[in-house]
């Protein structure tokens, strides 16, 4: 995989975590008794964000890209092969994280639904959890997965 897809890959999942950051910044607004882990997820969302721009940002330096197209039959090719892996899993994740936050956001937009927002959202937290959760720790593993590199070009 050539660092141009890997570029086209960063921005694309970069775009969907500022999606995803903006719906957990309204959730935790709207959800006072949740806000610690709504705002540590957020928290952990910009990491992830971060080290996707690192990554682009070194993909984007000249000499990082000849080094990647000299690596690309070698031995280092593997590296390659699992980062465009990686963040295609991240992508993937990514989509699902943003259709359960905007089943979330969709559900409290009901009138009756804001004059019991507290209960109910945390109610429809405790049903997604699960799947929050789970996302969630794929995102972790994202954040220390794809830090690695970046850590390795910068040596």
């Amino acid at each position: 995989m050539d660092p141009v897809s890997i570029t086209v890959a960063c921005m694309s999942i970069a775009k969907l975590s500022a999606q995803c950051i903006l719906s957990l910044t309204i959730w935790l607004g709207e959800v006072k008794t949740v806000d610690d882990r709504i705002e540590a997820f957020c928290k952990e969302m910009q990491s992830l964000s971060g080290i996707l721009e690192s990554l682009n940002n070194a993909l984007q330096q000249s000499d990082m890209q000849t080094a990647a197209r000299d690596t690309k039959e070698g031995a280092s090719s593997s590296l390659w092969d699992q980062i465009v892996s990686t963040l295609q899993d991240c992508e993937e994740t990514m989509k699902a994280l943003q259709s359960v936050l905007g089943r979330l956001t969709k559900a409290s937009s009901h009138r009756f639904l804001r004059f019991i927002r507290k209960p109910v959202k945390q109610f429809k937290e405790s049903l997604e959890s699960g799947e929050i959760s789970t996302l969630r720790q794929r995102i972790l593993f994202y954040i220390s997965g794809l830090s690695l590199p970046i850590q390795m070009m910068n040596l």
